[in-house]
């Protein structure tokens, strides 16, 4: 469920310290949403990539505009097997 401020973030053209700070202090159904439809990330797309919580590092994983070495590392290195999964097949999605 997208919130004011997500939706805020999600419309960012240019991400400044605030924002990320706002955007990591999120609820994480609210950090997986924001890493699942972000297009514009600036920075903070590799900070979701790290995030302690699998379903927003796999939201991350499924999200077409993450970029390929994101996604390749969270294809490898990841604890989670569905965040590796997840991550694999978009890389798939991507080359078709």
């Amino acid at each position: 469920m997208e919130n004011d401020e997500v939706t805020r973030l999600l419309d960012l053209e240019n991400w400044d310290l605030e924002d990320e700070t706002i955007a990591l202090n999120l609820p994480e159904i609210d950090r997986a949403y924001l890493a699942k439809y972000i297009e514009k990330y600036d920075g903070i797309i590799i900070d979701l990539s790290q995030d302690l919580s699998n379903s927003v590092r796999e939201a991350v994983a499924s999200n077409k505009n993450t970029p390929i070495s994101i996604l390749k590392r969270l294809s490898i290195s990841d604890k989670s097997i569905d965040v590796k999964n997840r991550a694999i097949s978009t890389l798939k999605e991507l080359r078709e």
